[in-house]
Protein backbone atom coordinates (compact mmCIF):
# COMPACT_ATOMS: atom_id res chain seq x y z
CA UNK A 1 0.00 0.00 0.00
CA UNK A 2 1.32 3.53 -0.98
CA UNK A 3 1.90 6.09 1.95
CA UNK A 4 -0.69 8.91 1.55
CA UNK A 5 0.06 12.26 0.46
CA UNK A 6 0.78 15.15 2.45
CA UNK A 7 -2.39 17.02 2.69
CA UNK A 8 0.22 20.05 2.73
CA UNK A 9 3.89 21.04 1.96
CA UNK A 10 4.73 21.94 5.59
CA UNK A 11 4.12 18.71 6.77
CA UNK A 12 7.74 17.62 5.41
CA UNK A 13 9.71 20.11 6.73
CA UNK A 14 8.04 18.90 10.37
CA UNK A 15 9.07 15.85 10.14
CA UNK A 16 12.11 16.61 9.44
CA UNK A 17 12.68 19.29 12.14
CA UNK A 18 11.12 16.14 14.59
CA UNK A 19 13.86 14.23 13.35
CA UNK A 20 16.10 16.85 13.61
CA UNK A 21 14.75 17.17 17.56
CA UNK A 22 15.20 13.35 18.39
CA UNK A 23 18.89 13.35 17.07
CA UNK A 24 20.08 16.29 19.11
CA UNK A 25 18.83 15.07 22.05
CA UNK A 26 20.48 12.19 21.16
CA UNK A 27 23.68 13.74 20.54
CA UNK A 28 22.96 15.47 23.55
CA UNK A 29 22.70 12.30 25.86
CA UNK A 30 25.41 10.33 24.43
CA UNK A 31 27.15 13.97 25.43
CA UNK A 32 26.24 13.82 28.60
CA UNK A 33 27.15 10.12 28.93
CA UNK A 34 30.86 10.56 28.33
CA UNK A 35 31.23 13.50 30.38
CA UNK A 36 30.22 12.02 33.04
CA UNK A 37 32.16 9.06 33.01
CA UNK A 38 35.54 10.80 31.93
CA UNK A 39 34.79 12.80 35.24
CA UNK A 40 35.42 9.78 37.62
CA UNK A 41 37.90 8.28 34.71
CA UNK A 42 40.22 11.49 35.09
CA UNK A 43 41.23 10.68 39.24
CA UNK A 44 41.06 6.96 38.35
CA UNK A 45 43.64 7.41 35.55
CA UNK A 46 45.92 9.52 37.97
CA UNK A 47 45.48 7.06 40.69
CA UNK A 48 46.98 4.58 38.14
CA UNK A 49 49.77 6.36 37.57
CA UNK A 50 50.93 7.36 41.13
CA UNK A 51 50.97 3.70 41.37
CA UNK A 52 52.74 2.64 38.62
CA UNK A 53 55.23 5.53 39.69
CA UNK A 54 56.03 3.53 42.66
CA UNK A 55 57.36 5.26 46.06
CA UNK A 56 54.69 6.24 47.79
CA UNK A 57 54.00 5.33 51.58
CA UNK A 58 51.13 3.16 53.22
CA UNK A 59 48.74 5.68 53.45
CA UNK A 60 48.81 6.99 49.79
CA UNK A 61 48.57 3.56 48.47
CA UNK A 62 45.12 3.53 51.08
CA UNK A 63 44.20 7.06 49.85
CA UNK A 64 44.50 6.36 46.11
CA UNK A 65 42.94 2.83 46.33
CA UNK A 66 40.14 4.49 48.30
CA UNK A 67 39.56 7.10 45.68
CA UNK A 68 40.24 4.76 42.76
CA UNK A 69 37.42 2.51 44.58
CA UNK A 70 34.83 5.55 45.14
CA UNK A 71 34.64 6.55 41.83
CA UNK A 72 34.50 3.02 40.04
CA UNK A 73 31.50 2.73 42.00
CA UNK A 74 30.11 5.87 40.91
CA UNK A 75 30.57 4.29 37.26
CA UNK A 76 29.35 1.84 38.23
CA UNK A 77 25.88 3.31 39.33
CA UNK A 78 25.43 5.28 36.33
CA UNK A 79 25.33 2.02 34.25
CA UNK A 80 22.83 0.68 36.82
CA UNK A 81 20.59 3.32 36.83
CA UNK A 82 20.40 3.78 33.21
CA UNK A 83 20.05 -0.58 33.13
CA UNK A 84 17.19 -0.13 35.37
CA UNK A 85 15.51 2.65 33.68
CA UNK A 86 15.58 0.92 30.17
CA UNK A 87 14.16 -2.37 31.91
CA UNK A 88 11.52 -0.31 33.65
CA UNK A 89 10.54 1.30 30.37
CA UNK A 90 10.50 -2.07 28.68
CA UNK A 91 8.50 -3.60 31.55
CA UNK A 92 11.87 -5.96 32.23
CA UNK A 93 12.31 -5.75 36.06
CA UNK A 94 12.06 -8.51 38.75
CA UNK A 95 11.44 -7.37 41.92
CA UNK A 96 11.49 -9.39 44.95
CA UNK A 97 8.65 -8.00 47.51
CA UNK A 98 8.83 -9.38 51.41
CA UNK A 99 8.45 -7.50 53.90
CA UNK A 100 10.73 -4.92 55.45
CA UNK A 101 11.35 -1.94 58.21
CA UNK A 102 12.94 0.91 56.30
CA UNK A 103 15.38 1.44 59.36
CA UNK A 104 17.75 -1.13 57.56
CA UNK A 105 17.27 0.43 53.97
CA UNK A 106 17.44 3.97 54.92
CA UNK A 107 20.62 3.12 56.92
CA UNK A 108 22.16 1.76 53.98
CA UNK A 109 21.10 4.22 51.38
CA UNK A 110 22.49 7.27 53.88
CA UNK A 111 26.19 4.92 54.35
CA UNK A 112 26.14 4.65 50.92
CA UNK A 113 25.95 8.63 50.34
CA UNK A 114 28.79 9.30 53.27
CA UNK A 115 31.92 9.91 50.63
CA UNK A 116 29.55 12.89 48.81
CA UNK A 117 28.03 13.98 51.50
CA UNK A 118 31.83 14.11 53.20
CA UNK A 119 33.72 15.40 50.11
CA UNK A 120 30.88 18.75 50.64
CA UNK A 121 31.19 18.42 54.44
CA UNK A 122 27.45 17.96 54.57
CA UNK A 123 25.43 17.35 57.29
CA UNK A 124 23.14 13.87 57.44
CA UNK A 125 20.29 13.77 60.10
CA UNK A 126 18.22 10.79 59.86
CA UNK A 127 15.48 10.89 62.62
CA UNK A 128 14.55 7.77 64.91
CA UNK A 129 12.24 5.16 61.77
CA UNK A 130 9.23 4.70 63.99
CA UNK A 131 8.87 0.74 64.75
CA UNK A 132 5.69 0.28 62.46
CA UNK A 133 7.12 1.52 59.42
CA UNK A 134 7.24 -1.21 57.82
CA UNK A 135 6.19 -2.12 54.35
CA UNK A 136 6.32 -4.75 51.21
CA UNK A 137 8.39 -3.66 48.74
CA UNK A 138 11.55 -4.81 47.28
CA UNK A 139 14.83 -4.16 49.46
CA UNK A 140 17.50 -3.62 46.17
CA UNK A 141 14.34 -0.88 44.94
CA UNK A 142 13.73 0.40 47.59
CA UNK A 143 17.55 1.34 48.23
CA UNK A 144 17.85 2.75 45.10
CA UNK A 145 14.82 4.87 45.69
CA UNK A 146 16.19 6.64 48.86
CA UNK A 147 20.11 6.48 47.22
CA UNK A 148 18.83 8.38 44.32
CA UNK A 149 16.92 11.25 46.39
CA UNK A 150 19.37 11.22 48.46
CA UNK A 151 22.15 11.97 46.34
CA UNK A 152 20.10 14.80 44.44
CA UNK A 153 19.65 16.07 47.77
CA UNK A 154 23.48 16.35 47.82
CA UNK A 155 23.84 17.69 44.67
CA UNK A 156 21.62 20.81 45.15
CA UNK A 157 22.58 21.95 48.86
CA UNK A 158 25.80 23.87 49.29
CA UNK A 159 28.72 23.00 51.11
CA UNK A 160 28.25 22.41 54.89
CA UNK A 161 24.43 22.16 54.62
CA UNK A 162 22.31 19.94 56.15
CA UNK A 163 19.85 17.11 54.56
CA UNK A 164 16.99 15.45 56.92
CA UNK A 165 15.28 12.56 56.89
CA UNK A 166 11.94 11.90 58.76
CA UNK A 167 9.70 8.99 58.55
CA UNK A 168 6.05 8.84 60.03
CA UNK A 169 3.60 5.91 59.94
CA UNK A 170 -0.05 7.71 59.10
CA UNK A 171 -2.98 4.91 59.41
CA UNK A 172 -1.99 2.59 56.24
CA UNK A 173 0.56 4.32 54.81
CA UNK A 174 4.44 5.18 56.00
CA UNK A 175 5.94 8.64 54.66
CA UNK A 176 8.90 9.24 54.14
CA UNK A 177 10.16 12.92 53.68
CA UNK A 178 13.79 14.25 52.36
CA UNK A 179 14.40 17.58 53.20
CA UNK A 180 17.44 19.67 52.34
CA UNK A 181 17.70 23.51 52.72
CA UNK A 182 19.65 23.61 49.12
CA UNK A 183 18.70 25.66 46.08
CA UNK A 184 15.10 25.44 46.31
CA UNK A 185 12.67 25.27 42.61
CA UNK A 186 10.87 27.37 41.16
CA UNK A 187 7.12 26.27 40.09
CA UNK A 188 8.27 25.33 36.38
CA UNK A 189 10.91 23.59 37.81
CA UNK A 190 9.27 21.54 39.79
CA UNK A 191 6.71 20.24 37.06
CA UNK A 192 9.34 18.63 35.14
CA UNK A 193 11.89 17.47 38.22
CA UNK A 194 10.49 14.26 37.60
CA UNK A 195 11.13 13.88 33.58
CA UNK A 196 14.28 11.64 32.48
CA UNK A 197 16.73 13.24 31.39
CA UNK A 198 15.61 16.74 32.81
CA UNK A 199 18.39 18.61 35.07
CA UNK A 200 18.36 21.83 36.72
CA UNK A 201 20.07 24.81 35.01
CA UNK A 202 20.38 27.27 37.47
CA UNK A 203 23.09 30.46 37.42
CA UNK A 204 25.93 28.68 39.39
CA UNK A 205 24.70 25.54 40.05
CA UNK A 206 27.28 22.61 39.23
CA UNK A 207 26.56 20.71 36.91
CA UNK A 208 26.27 16.55 36.91
CA UNK A 209 24.06 13.31 36.32
CA UNK A 210 22.30 12.66 33.31
CA UNK A 211 19.05 13.54 34.87
CA UNK A 212 17.68 9.92 35.33
CA UNK A 213 18.17 9.61 39.13
CA UNK A 214 14.65 11.19 40.27
CA UNK A 215 13.17 9.12 36.95
CA UNK A 216 14.31 6.24 37.64
CA UNK A 217 13.01 6.90 41.60
CA UNK A 218 9.51 7.71 40.60
CA UNK A 219 8.99 4.66 38.38
CA UNK A 220 10.50 2.02 41.34
CA UNK A 221 7.98 4.04 43.93
CA UNK A 222 5.28 3.53 41.41
CA UNK A 223 6.28 -0.13 41.25
CA UNK A 224 6.01 -0.19 45.14
CA UNK A 225 2.21 1.22 44.66
CA UNK A 226 3.43 4.45 46.04
CA UNK A 227 3.62 7.96 45.17
CA UNK A 228 6.99 10.52 45.16
CA UNK A 229 6.04 14.43 45.24
CA UNK A 230 8.30 17.59 45.21
CA UNK A 231 7.63 21.13 46.53
CA UNK A 232 9.64 23.76 47.55
CA UNK A 233 8.81 27.41 48.99
CA UNK A 234 10.94 28.85 45.73
CA UNK A 235 14.71 29.52 44.97
CA UNK A 236 16.74 29.52 48.06
CA UNK A 237 14.61 27.98 49.99
CA UNK A 238 15.39 24.69 50.06
CA UNK A 239 13.29 21.68 48.28
CA UNK A 240 11.34 18.64 50.30
CA UNK A 241 10.74 15.43 48.72
CA UNK A 242 7.69 13.21 49.79
CA UNK A 243 7.66 9.06 49.61
CA UNK A 244 4.89 7.75 50.69
CA UNK A 245 3.71 3.59 50.10
CA UNK A 246 1.72 1.46 51.94
CA UNK A 247 2.60 0.45 54.99
CA UNK A 248 1.73 -3.46 56.46
CA UNK A 249 -0.64 -4.19 59.16
CA UNK A 250 1.76 -5.61 61.39
CA UNK A 251 5.22 -4.16 62.82
CA UNK A 252 8.52 -6.19 62.25
CA UNK A 253 10.69 -7.33 64.74
CA UNK A 254 13.41 -5.62 66.01
CA UNK A 255 16.48 -5.54 63.72
CA UNK A 256 19.20 -8.42 64.30
CA UNK A 257 22.09 -8.88 62.79
CA UNK A 258 22.25 -11.75 60.21
CA UNK A 259 26.07 -11.78 60.11
CA UNK A 260 27.28 -14.85 61.25
CA UNK A 261 30.80 -15.71 61.65
CA UNK A 262 32.76 -16.07 58.64
CA UNK A 263 33.89 -19.36 57.64
CA UNK A 264 37.03 -20.21 56.51
CA UNK A 265 36.46 -20.29 52.86
CA UNK A 266 37.65 -23.83 50.99
CA UNK A 267 40.54 -23.36 48.49
CA UNK A 268 39.14 -24.64 45.09
CA UNK A 269 40.88 -24.62 41.50
CA UNK A 270 39.14 -22.32 39.22
CA UNK A 271 39.46 -21.56 35.76
CA UNK A 272 38.48 -17.54 34.63
CA UNK A 273 37.73 -17.79 30.54
CA UNK A 274 37.41 -14.13 29.22
CA UNK A 275 38.74 -12.87 25.72
CA UNK A 276 39.80 -9.54 28.00
CA UNK A 277 43.03 -10.66 29.16
CA UNK A 278 43.16 -7.85 32.04
CA UNK A 279 39.82 -8.99 33.18
CA UNK A 280 40.42 -12.40 33.01
CA UNK A 281 43.89 -11.68 34.98
CA UNK A 282 42.51 -8.91 37.50
CA UNK A 283 39.41 -11.46 38.76
CA UNK A 284 42.47 -14.50 38.99
CA UNK A 285 44.70 -12.10 41.23
CA UNK A 286 42.08 -11.61 43.72
CA UNK A 287 41.11 -15.11 43.45
CA UNK A 288 44.56 -16.24 44.12
CA UNK A 289 44.47 -13.90 47.09
CA UNK A 290 41.72 -15.44 48.68
CA UNK A 291 44.00 -18.51 48.52
CA UNK A 292 41.93 -20.41 45.13
CA UNK A 293 44.15 -21.94 42.44
CA UNK A 294 43.74 -20.27 39.39
CA UNK A 295 44.10 -21.03 35.48
CA UNK A 296 43.33 -18.19 32.74
CA UNK A 297 42.08 -18.61 29.46
CA UNK A 298 41.44 -16.27 26.95
CA UNK A 299 38.96 -17.55 23.88
CA UNK A 300 36.51 -20.82 23.76
CA UNK A 301 38.71 -23.06 22.67
CA UNK A 302 41.86 -22.27 25.27
CA UNK A 303 38.94 -22.75 27.96
CA UNK A 304 37.75 -26.03 27.06
CA UNK A 305 41.99 -27.12 26.28
CA UNK A 306 42.76 -26.20 30.21
CA UNK A 307 39.27 -27.39 31.24
CA UNK A 308 40.51 -30.71 30.26
CA UNK A 309 44.16 -30.59 31.69
CA UNK A 310 43.34 -28.57 34.88
CA UNK A 311 40.07 -30.28 36.17
CA UNK A 312 38.50 -27.48 37.85
CA UNK A 313 36.01 -26.92 40.29
CA UNK A 314 34.49 -24.03 39.26
CA UNK A 315 34.64 -22.34 35.85
CA UNK A 316 34.04 -18.45 35.58
CA UNK A 317 33.01 -17.74 31.64
CA UNK A 318 32.89 -14.63 30.11
CA UNK A 319 29.83 -15.29 27.06
CA UNK A 320 31.01 -12.97 24.12
CA UNK A 321 34.48 -14.57 23.45
CA UNK A 322 35.81 -16.15 20.09
CA UNK A 323 36.13 -19.20 18.46
CA UNK A 324 33.21 -20.68 20.68
CA UNK A 325 31.33 -18.28 23.21
CA UNK A 326 30.51 -18.88 26.98
CA UNK A 327 27.40 -20.96 26.11
CA UNK A 328 29.05 -23.16 23.68
CA UNK A 329 31.35 -23.66 26.41
CA UNK A 330 28.87 -24.82 28.70
CA UNK A 331 27.10 -26.98 26.82
CA UNK A 332 30.62 -28.61 26.26
CA UNK A 333 31.33 -29.12 29.57
CA UNK A 334 27.68 -30.20 30.63
CA UNK A 335 27.95 -32.35 27.88
CA UNK A 336 30.58 -34.55 29.02
CA UNK A 337 29.75 -38.14 30.92
CA UNK A 338 31.55 -37.12 34.48
CA UNK A 339 29.22 -37.51 37.39
CA UNK A 340 30.76 -34.44 39.30
CA UNK A 341 30.11 -31.20 37.32
CA UNK A 342 31.78 -27.97 37.91
CA UNK A 343 30.29 -24.70 38.99
CA UNK A 344 29.80 -22.43 35.93
CA UNK A 345 29.48 -18.99 36.61
CA UNK A 346 28.75 -16.57 33.62
CA UNK A 347 30.16 -12.92 33.55
CA UNK A 348 28.67 -10.73 30.55
CA UNK A 349 28.06 -7.23 30.32
CA UNK A 350 24.66 -7.93 29.19
CA UNK A 351 22.09 -7.46 31.95
CA UNK A 352 19.04 -8.33 30.08
CA UNK A 353 16.71 -11.03 31.15
CA UNK A 354 17.10 -13.12 27.64
CA UNK A 355 20.56 -13.13 27.91
CA UNK A 356 19.68 -14.82 31.66
CA UNK A 357 17.68 -17.55 30.40
CA UNK A 358 19.80 -18.40 27.22
CA UNK A 359 22.50 -19.02 30.15
CA UNK A 360 20.52 -20.73 32.36
CA UNK A 361 19.66 -23.12 29.28
CA UNK A 362 23.42 -24.03 28.66
CA UNK A 363 23.94 -25.04 31.73
CA UNK A 364 25.03 -22.20 34.09
CA UNK A 365 24.63 -22.16 37.87
CA UNK A 366 24.94 -18.22 38.50
CA UNK A 367 25.02 -15.21 36.14
CA UNK A 368 27.23 -12.30 37.24
CA UNK A 369 26.85 -8.55 35.72
CA UNK A 370 30.42 -6.81 34.77
CA UNK A 371 31.89 -4.81 36.44
CA UNK A 372 32.13 -8.22 38.89
CA UNK A 373 31.17 -7.93 41.92
CA UNK A 374 33.78 -9.53 43.83
CA UNK A 375 31.98 -9.64 46.97
CA UNK A 376 28.77 -11.44 44.92
CA UNK A 377 31.28 -13.96 43.45
CA UNK A 378 33.20 -14.70 46.82
CA UNK A 379 29.63 -15.33 48.54
CA UNK A 380 28.61 -17.69 45.52
CA UNK A 381 32.23 -19.45 46.19
CA UNK A 382 31.68 -19.63 49.65
CA UNK A 383 28.10 -21.66 49.47
CA UNK A 384 28.32 -23.65 46.45
CA UNK A 385 30.36 -26.47 45.31
CA UNK A 386 30.66 -28.84 42.94
CA UNK A 387 27.02 -30.09 42.20
CA UNK A 388 25.82 -33.63 40.17
CA UNK A 389 25.12 -33.05 36.30
CA UNK A 390 23.20 -29.91 35.31
CA UNK A 391 22.63 -30.66 31.57
CA UNK A 392 22.44 -27.74 28.96
CA UNK A 393 18.58 -27.39 27.73
CA UNK A 394 20.23 -28.24 24.20
CA UNK A 395 22.73 -31.40 25.20
CA UNK A 396 26.32 -31.04 24.49
CA UNK A 397 29.60 -32.66 23.28
CA UNK A 398 30.80 -35.79 25.33
CA UNK A 399 34.30 -35.51 23.59
CA UNK A 400 35.39 -32.05 25.08
CA UNK A 401 38.88 -31.50 22.67
CA UNK A 402 36.73 -32.76 19.61
CA UNK A 403 33.97 -30.02 20.58
CA UNK A 404 37.30 -27.55 20.77
CA UNK A 405 37.04 -25.90 17.23
CA UNK A 406 34.22 -26.53 14.72
CA UNK A 407 35.23 -26.68 11.18
CA UNK A 408 32.79 -23.65 10.05
CA UNK A 409 34.10 -21.70 13.24
CA UNK A 410 37.81 -21.80 12.25
CA UNK A 411 37.25 -21.04 8.82
CA UNK A 412 35.38 -17.92 9.51
CA UNK A 413 38.16 -16.72 11.83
Amino acid sequence: MLNPVPRSVNEIPLSGASLRSENRRADDLMAALAHELRNPLTPICAGIELLKQGGGDSVTVLLVSSMMERQAKHMARIIEDLTDLSKIERDGIDLQFKPLSLEAVLRSAAEACRPNLATLEQRLRISPVPHDAAVYGDPTGLYEIFCNVLNNAIKYTPAQGEIRVVTRRELNQVIVCVEDDGIGMTADELTHVFETFWQCKQSGLRSSGLGIGLALAQRLVHLHAGEITASSPGLGCGSVFTITLPAISRSLPPLTSDISAASVPIPQKILVADDNRDCACGVAMLLEQAGHEVRVAVDGADTLAVYAEFAPTVVIVDLEMPILDGYEVAGAIRGNSHELQPLLIAISGWDQEEHRLRADAAGFDHYLVKPLPFEELESVLSRSAPSEKKPAASGGTADLRSARIPLARREAS
